[in-house]
């Protein structure tokens, strides 16, 4: 007869248990990270797409052409307390009523095309974080400290005309550029783009958190947090996961392999001594980039 009694797990059958858990473990959470990422890039794209959207629909209410960055004046950008260190207009825009007081700052125009949904520029991976907020000294119209906008313009793209046929390209960090007009003979170098930059994922230590300026110029990077790339709207609307020369590491500025804003080149005639270095230090005159030229 069954005196039912149950025999216990000796000390080695725990242990082979609590191996083959920890087995387990180990082969499914690089999976599930994997699948946390991917979450993150397909929001982070989505994100993207509205605001290369929120720009084609401005456009359509502004005979076609794309939105300025800031006011002007015969320098350039406008030198005045409301735009120097400030940021441009379409990510934020100074209110008429409080000049020169960016407390009371206004959304800019690509909110209003996403309902003044402010986390629409924001890439759900980075959740705006940031290691100092030294030169943040205002949220996002009343959001969290930390970084404003994960998603930056190209300085000089401003007067863009909507099915413009330009065509972009960059240099590979290591080739010495020449001057603001490419050198013919360096043309063979260029890597072609899918198409002319609109919104570029920037780099978090270089530089969109010590300047928070919504532009993407100089010596700015692109980000390396999704699958060691960042995501690029382009002109004709599309969105694409762009991963840029780097040397493998985003907080360590490497002169020699990191691609920056610097790098990048535009062209429209076709020839191919027409190319033009895309950043101009925000000194082109409205709509220089359907016509770039030396002198403008």
């Amino acid at each position: 007869m069954s005196s039912g009694c149950r025999r216990a797990f000796t000390l080695i059958e725990l242990l082979v248990v609590i191996g083959v858990i920890a087995l387990l473990i180990g082969l499914l959470l690089p999976a599930l990270g994997k699948a946390r990422d991917s979450g993150y890039q397909t929001r982070c794209m989505t994100n993207m797409r509205e605001c290369a959207r929120s720009a084609l629909f401005y456009a359509n209410d502004a005979k076609d052409q794309f939105w300025i960055m800031a006011p002007r004046d015969v320098r350039g950008y406008r030198t005045t307390a409301g735009w120097e260190g400030g940021n441009a207009w379409w990510a934020r825009r100074e209110n008429p009523e409080n000049r020169n007081n960016r407390a009371m700052d206004l959304p800019g125009w690509l909110f209003d095309y996403v309902g003044n949904a402010h986390q629409v520029v924001s890439c759900p991976k980075n959740k705006r974080n940031s290691s100092t907020y030294a030169n943040q000294r205002f949220g996002m119209f009343g959001s969290e400290w930390g970084v404003l906008f994960d998603y930056t313009v190209p300085n000089d793209i401003e007067g863009l005309k909507t099915g413009s046929g330009i065509r972009a390209a960059y240099l590979p960090p290591i080739v010495n550029t020449g001057g603001i007009r490419l050198q013919t003979t360096l043309v063979d170098r260029l890597i072609p783009l899918p198409g002319l930059p609109i919104f570029v994922e920037e780099s978090l230590p270089w530089y969109n958190e010590r300047v928070q300026d919504g532009l993407f110029g100089n010596l700015d990077q692109v980000t390396l947090r999704h699958d060691k790339g960042g995501m690029v709207a382009y002109h004709d609307w599309s969105v694409g996961l762009f991963k840029a020369p780097a040397g493998g590491f985003e907080n360590v500025e490497e002169a020699n392999s990191d691609f920056v804003a610097n790098d990048l080149y535009v062209n429209v005639k076709g020839s191919n001594a027409e190319w033009y270095k895309l950043y101009r230090e925000g000194r082109t005159k409205w709509g220089w980039i359907n016509n770039p030229t030396l002198n403008q």
